[in-house]
């Protein structure tokens, strides 16, 4: 006799696509976009140095006074702010709390995979806009007609994308949101990169209590391995998200670590534009080595190398993998075919990248 799990597990759970993770343990990782800059480095580890001194481990965090010293940093109503465990947990929170009633997402495709995963597990309708490299949409129509004919949804847009590192004017967004508002949407803007721009999405929360903004500290901050995140949108939202976020997912050390880095965070302002620079460098040095169009002109911390055809994209990642470096194919995407991401630090970080593809070009070759 063997227990019987049909009477506590769902069936079809069983069928969705987890996202898999791989080691990336003593490799270039190029493949996350986190934030590679020695800077970062040095001052991540002199703040963690810090902020393990003075946690408490032994005692549970009184959070609510780290809400109200990032409200304060930010210029904000600490109503209108929740912390939680890292974007991802962001993304859960809200899909459980609000997306479930009315039963749809709006959704640029492509987007960040737990979107849809979680969007999967709780059986919600997904319709997805399907975008180009560019950014430009690939069927008829735009965003604010599809937004004004649709039953209320969740609206969920990342400014800048994730995939084609384009960003969107504050002016578009405000079409968005009004359009979303004036429908009964919800919309979600998700900033993980927002830190490589100028935009502040925060000024359209004064007019739309509809909006919610995720904003992610991993790639701002070089701090992925620390889970913290903010969502900020009206209080009323945030008092019904506050239903679904557990008060004690954060640690003492997350909660000292950002206070701390906002004490420095003049510094990083100087460590994105190191990061454009090296963009424009690496994308220059990438074009000649490997005679293909690269756009270094993003808006993120990534770059796009276009190879002509899938299968080249393909060979170059698995080269690149068999010398310890990860990036991304994005060839499985359609309107990405034959595209890789690539993740760009400071200059110094890449030169040992470089030197790997160079051999790359004169060892293996590109052409038929």
């Amino acid at each position: 006799m063997t227990f019987n799990y049909h009477y506590h597990i769902k069936e079809d759970v069983l069928f969705i696509q987890s996202k898999k993770k791989r080691s990336k343990q003593g490799k270039i990782n190029l493949s996350s976009n986190e934030l590679l800059h020695e800077k970062s480095f040095e001052l991540n580890k002199r703040i963690m140095k810090s902020v393990v001194e003075k946690s408490c481990i032994n005692s549970y965090v009184y959070f609510p006074q780290f809400i109200e010293s990032y409200a304060e940093k930010e210029g904000i109503n600490p109503n209108n702010v929740l912390l939680s465990s890292g974007s991802d947990e962001s993304i859960r929170i809200i899909l459980d709390a609000l997306a479930e009633k009315s039963g749809n997402v709006i959704i640029q495709y492509p987007e960040y995979e737990n979107y849809f995963s979680y969007a999967d597990l709780k059986k919600i309708n997904v319709k997805k806009i399907k975008i180009d490299r560019t950014g430009s949409m690939t069927e008829d129509g735009n965003l604010n007609t599809i937004l004004s004919k649709a039953n209320p949804s969740i609206f969920i847009i990342s400014n800048p994308n994730g995939f084609t590192g384009k960003a969107k004017s504050i002016k578009e967004l405000k079409t968005l949101a009004e359009t979303a508002w004036q429908n009964n949407h919800i919309m979600i803007i998700d900033e993980a990169y927002a830190a490589f721009t100028s935009l502040n999405h925060r000024e359209l929360l004064e007019k739309y209590d509809n909006l919610i903004i995720i904003r992610s500290f991993s790639k701002k901050y070089g701090t992925a391995g620390l889970r913290l995140a903010a969502i900020l949108s009206s209080e009323k939202i945030i008092n019904y998200l506050k239903k679904w976020n557990m008060p004690n997912s954060i640690s003492s050390i997350a909660y000292n670590f950002l206070i701390e880095i906002y004490k420095v965070s003049s510094y990083y302002n100087d460590i994105f534009r190191d990061i454009h620079m090296s963009k424009n460098i690496i994308g220059r040095e990438l074009e000649k080595i490997l005679k293909i169009n690269v756009t270094s002109n993003t808006d993120t911390n990534f770059i796009l190398l276009n190879f002509k055809k899938k299968y080249l994209a393909e060979n170059f990642c698995a080269y690149l993998a068999d010398n310890n470096v990860i990036v991304r194919d994005l060839s499985h995407i359609k309107n990405f075919e034959g595209v890789v991401r690539m993740t760009v630090g400071s200059v110094n970080y890449m030169e040992k990248v470089l030197s790997i593809i160079k051999n790359y070009h004169l060892n293996e070759g590109l052409y038929e």
